[in-house]
């Protein structure tokens, strides 16, 4: 195996890697440091005697993780939704040829989710993040379940017209 393919891959997918751990951080400066952790793990499997099948799911599992020891390693846990996490691996790995487009989405997306007033941010979090049922978020947060569907779809309302208004969505229903 040619030792230089996995990193020459890096080096011609480093916007889409770089943009991947962005759209997780949303930190220029935290995406930087990750993504040279990346890099060593790259220069690290390029000596293995076994070729790297598909790169692009294999490099974004790999950064994926780099992001999660990032925060584990600062007692931190992840700022981003694990639901999200996989909604953005996931269209990473699915749009190869609109990476770049992706990418702004995401980041749009997050942008959204950090211009909602705190209560709503915190239902977000405990429904995605946290992974738990509406019922699960209206004990948390001491409120009826049914109002919790309420907010629930008003914020899917207010984060769709966000993203009309950044001009990252058209026409989109909920």
């Amino acid at each position: 195996m040619n030792t230089m393919l996995p990193i020459k891959h890096l080096l011609e997918q480093r916007r889409m890697v770089f943009g991947f751990i962005h759209a997780l951080t949303r930190d220029v400066d935290a995406s930087e440091e990750i993504f040279q952790d990346v890099s060593v793990n790259v220069l690290e499997q390029s000596g293995r005697q076994t070729p790297i099948e598909d790169f692009i799911p294999w490099i974004l599992g790999v950064a994926r993780n780099r992001v999660a020891d990032y925060y584990r390693k600062r007692g931190r846990s992840h700022p981003v939704p694990e639901v999200l996490v996989e909604a953005v691996t996931e269209t990473f790995e699915q749009n190869a040829e609109n990476r770049d487009e992706a990418a702004r989405r995401i980041g749009g997306l997050l942008d959204c989710v950090d211009e909602l007033p705190p209560r709503q941010k915190q239902i977000v979090e405990v429904r995605y993040r946290d992974r738990k049922s509406v019922a699960e978020v209206a004990a948390a947060i001491g409120w009826k379940t049914d109002a919790v569907k309420v907010a629930l779809s008003k914020i899917r309302k207010a984060l769709l017209a966000c993203l009309r208004g950044k001009q990252l969505v058209e026409g989109a229903e909920l």
